[in-house]
């Protein structure tokens, strides 16, 4: 019988080509409430690194690390102020680069997750947005729309209307929370920022992403009346129009596209202009270098 530790062995060894992460062992950490190094009663990024030898040892062939981002944490930390830094109650970006460097040591891939949906309402943009009012460059970041009131009969997944009004009378998307404003994936400059944030996590070494909420309507308007509801007229989600977003199936969700939103998942196509400049992003010395589809490196199809 082979045991736990050679299977995985057996499936670090399968080319990238081959989807490795279709049959890896796959863990999930939430940071908050996995292992706390210092003894403040909140999981960090140390206690995680600390415990790595363990998951190695178990058979875990890569981490999914939920979000450790800067964040008023009014969503679990997918609420994110910050896509560049480590919210100080889990540590530090020295954190982050000694978790990632050991990882690799014990030849464990590490997966973060990427909101590209939405911000926390405390990131710098959504507040330079507030200031700066209707109209702005900063305002096209977001969804804001003049209204008499919500400008359309849509739920917000956590419970009541999916706007919010904002003092200067525009209302403001928010698919989740309110305090989750929706970023415009029209506009260049958001496709920019997060092309950015793949570059910085690249090289500091993960070796892919995990997308949290790519659902994205790239071509969103204001409708007139009521609508039947987002189950009738929804967004394709990455994976339903062959583009994977990410490695780890298909998730949830289902139903019929709206015709009258054309185009879908900029997302994914934003991730996958990271590639041709990061090929050596995937590589590692001891050839266990795969990413995943989206973050594929040029030519990683013959690496082994």
């Amino acid at each position: 019988m082979t045991s736990p530790r050679l299977a995985s062995q057996q499936i670090r060894l399968l080319p990238a080509a081959d989807g490795w992460w279709r049959a890896a062992v796959i863990y999930q950490i939430y940071p908050r409430s996995w292992s706390d190094a210092n003894g403040d009663g909140t999981g960090d990024l140390p206690g995680i690194t600390a415990r790595l030898p363990v998951l190695r040892d178990l058979g875990v062939d890569a981490l999914w690390i939920s979000p450790f981002y800067p964040s008023p944490q009014a969503d679990g930390g997918y609420d994110v102020a910050d896509y560049h830094d480590v919210d100080p109650v889990f540590g530090s970006l020295d954190d982050a680069d000694a978790l990632i460097a050991t990882a690799h040591h014990l030849g464990l891939r590490i997966f973060v997750d990427i909101v590209p949906n939405h911000t926390s309402d405390e990131h710098p943009w959504f507040q330079q947005a507030l200031a700066a009012g209707p109209g702005s460059p900063e305002h096209a970041r977001y969804w804001f729309l003049d209204s008499g009131g919500p400008p359309n009969n849509w739920p917000s997944d956590f419970g009541g209307p999916a706007w919010t009004q904002v003092p200067d009378g525009q209302w403001y998307l928010h698919m989740f929370d309110r305090r989750q404003p929706d970023l415009n994936w029209n506009n260049p400059e958001v496709r920019q920022m997060f092309t950015g944030v793949l570059r910085f996590w690249l090289d500091r070494g993960v070796d892919g992403f995990r997308v949290d909420v790519a659902r994205q309507d790239p071509a969103f308007r204001r409708t007139h009346g009521e609508v039947t509801g987002r189950d009738d007229c929804r967004v394709p989600m990455p994976w339903e129009a062959g583009k994977p977003a990410f490695g780890f199936g298909p998730g949830t969700g289902s139903g019929n596209s709206c015709p009258s939103r054309p185009g879908t998942a900029n997302w994914p196509s934003t991730v996958r202009t990271v590639s041709p400049a990061r090929p050596s992003s995937c590589g590692r010395p001891n050839g266990l270098g795969a990413c995943l589809p989206a973050v594929a490196c040029p030519g990683s199809a013959d690496r082994p």
